[in-house]
């Protein structure tokens, strides 16, 4: 709202927890959460949006990303997913539907749309060469979708035509560190280094001209802007930690990126003299292996150590090493399922 804010609070040895605060700098405790995946909270409405990590209930090595939403009007919270593995979502508008990033088993990058209320999938849109995606967003026009994209060439931003499936280009890839998309009118609002330090800039989708909005000192970042559209909040990175800021958006003061110089400290480059050429993944040999059923009876053992003594790996204590005289086999399946050990 116009008089609060609603931010992530987390820390060294600190649980992640949502609070709100006032215009005086009051904190009020809204929520804590599960282990979040990621940092990202989206509030739509009464709907504030997040992923949790929610681990297997028999599986070690198995956990999922599952989608959960707090009403602000009910304190009702609602898990709208189960056993699923998305990521940055967002609401839209009406709080009908919900976009987010869905990394498959076989690590398939899509943008799938969700029903807000039940979780059900509605569209999914293969990313692109398969292009690692983050934080999509909702257009001003509620059919079309911003989303950062990681592909061999580096960051970019790119558009989904929801309607037709196309997919297009509104930033070229680079490999500037671009995080934090954020939809605002007619411009896209996120973080880059453009000038060596993180700060928020806007990308005008119909000029394509950039500019930096922010002059953080040592980075800003999670901008947002007021539903007045007259301020901007953002985390200001400081030596003590980051601080929550508020100021003016004013587009007066912003700096063209023609302006922006980079003052980066490239402590790449002596490295990069030393290299005898550049490794391109189209040149690296690859070995096609075939694809055949597994027995997991056949392949319960897998013997992958030995001792010529036998000792209690599972309590070494430091006053009570527990090593015997004898001999050990340590066998640990493929699957991480069943570890055996034959003394």
């Amino acid at each position: 709202s116009d008089s609060m804010m609603l931010v992530e609070k987390s820390g060294i040895d600190q649980l992640n927890e949502f609070i709100t605060v006032s215009n005086n700098g009051k904190e009020r405790n809204l929520f804590m959460p599960g282990h979040l995946n990621n940092f990202r909270l989206s509030l739509q409405g009464s709907k504030l949006t997040w992923t949790e990590e929610l681990p297997d209930i028999r599986w070690d090595n198995a956990s999922y990303s599952d989608i959960k939403y707090l009403d602000l009007k009910t304190n009702r919270v609602k898990r709208l997913t189960y056993k699923c593995r998305y990521f940055s979502p967002q609401m839209d508008k009406k709080g009908l539907k919900v976009v987010a990033v869905e990394v498959s088993k076989s690590n398939r990058f899509s943008l799938v749309i969700l029903n807000g209320f039940t979780g059900k999938l509605i569209q999914q849109f293969q990313s692109p060469e398969n292009a690692y995606l983050v934080m999509p967003c909702w257009m001003e026009n509620g059919s079309d979708i911003a989303v950062v994209s990681l592909s061999k060439n580096g960051k970019g931003i790119m558009k989904l035509n929801t309607e037709t499936g196309l997919w297009s280009e509104c930033l070229s890839p680079s490999f500037n560190d671009i995080l934090q998309l954020l939809v605002w009118k007619d411009k896209l609002l996120f973080s880059a280094d453009y000038s060596g330090i993180q700060n928020v800039y806007a990308l005008d989708l119909k000029t394509k001209q950039m500019e930096q909005v922010t002059s953080s000192r040592f980075g800003a970042f999670d901008a947002t802007v007021s539903p007045d559209g007259r301020r901007i909040a953002y985390a200001d990175y400081s030596v003590m930690g980051f601080n929550l800021v508020e100021a003016p958006l004013d587009s007066l003061q912003w700096i063209p990126i023609s302006k922006v110089r980079d003052n980066s400290v490239k402590l790449y480059a002596a490295a990069t003299k030393q290299e005898k050429g550049v490794i391109q993944t189209d040149s690296v040999p690859t070995i096609s292996y075939g694809i055949k059923r597994y027995n997991k009876m056949l392949h319960l053992f897998n013997f992958h150590s030995w001792t010529p003594f036998y000792y209690d790996y599972t309590n070494l204590g430091l006053n009570n090493p527990a090593v015997y005289p004898g001999f050990s086999l340590i066998s640990q399946n493929l699957l991480g399922t069943a570890i055996s050990t034959l003394n």
